[in-house]
């Protein structure tokens, strides 16, 4: 069994879990699309993952 670099897991573990939040995101996004833009614009991924409010607080009802 050959041994695999730390780095090379954490690489693949980053691009896990930027895929599973795109996922999330596009999903979001069908069934609220204003809230699914605000998300994608305020999230961003890559080698951090980061969120940042773009505009003020959304005050608004959740729909179940």
């Amino acid at each position: 069994m050959r041994k695999r670099k730390v780095a090379g897991n954490r690489k693949s573990e980053g691009r896990r879990v930027t895929r599973a939040i795109k996922t999330a995101l596009a999903r979001i996004e069908e069934r609220d699309p204003k809230l699914g833009v605000a998300l994608r614009e305020s999230i961003e991924t890559g080698q951090f993952f980061s969120y940042s409010l773009q505009e003020g607080p959304r005050r608004g009802k959740i729909k179940k």
